[in-house]
């Protein structure tokens, strides 16, 4: 089953929108690309838990997904703000769907208040 395929497609096309913004943009953009990568983990993990995925392809989704992540959190303006931490939390996560929604939940708000401000 290929249920990652669509989802990862996203995933560059966030990461290449991320490529051509400004500074502030691109922070955003990148806290966006971890919120979908964290959304992701957690589908996957689901999938999973279900045997709906296969393991290998499951290892290797969280395993792209977790590298994703640190690298997402290098391209910040501040790696070690809220903004990174937070990034860096999720990349951490085991692979869990429960706590990996609560990453994405957490990534969002920290989005929110980025689009806020």
């Amino acid at each position: 089953m290929d249920s990652g395929v669509p989802a990862r497609a996203i995933m560059v096309v966030a990461l290449l929108i991320a490529g051509g913004c400004g500074q502030v943009s691109s922070d955003l953009a990148t806290i966006k690309t971890a919120r979908s990568l964290a959304a992701e983990r957690a589908l996957v993990a689901r999938l999973n838990a279900q045997s709906k995925l296969r393991p290998a392809y499951s290892k290797g989704m969280q395993r792209g997904a977790v590298q994703q992540l640190v690298a997402a959190r290098s391209q910040l303006s501040q790696p070690d703000g809220r903004a990174g931490r937070a990034i860096g939390a999720v990349a951490a996560l085991p692979d869990d769907a429960g706590p990996l929604r609560l990453g994405a939940h957490r990534l969002a708000a920290v989005e929110a208040q980025r689009e806020n401000h």
